[in-house]
């Protein structure tokens, strides 16, 4: 089973590619997907693809999920 994990954008790089911050890790991911995300959007993410545009409230919500399931 795989997850999409919250993320948000915390710098844009060059070739459709963002710095993301994921708990206390910085990754980066291929914003193919979702071209139109800009610095502080919150993404969903799938082996370092952003898949989609979401609300902070709906990240909030499903990191809150997670962390009451570790």
């Amino acid at each position: 089973m795989c997850f999409a994990i919250p993320v948000q954008i915390k710098k844009l790089l060059p070739d459709e590619q963002a710095e993301v911050e994921q708990g206390d890790k910085t990754l980066v991911v291929s914003l193919k997907l979702v071209p139109k995300a800009k610095q502080g959007d919150w993404l969903l993410t799938q082996a370092n693809l952003a898949t989609e545009k979401i609300s902070e409230a709906e990240a909030k919500e499903v990191l809150d999920y997670f962390n009451k399931a570790k």
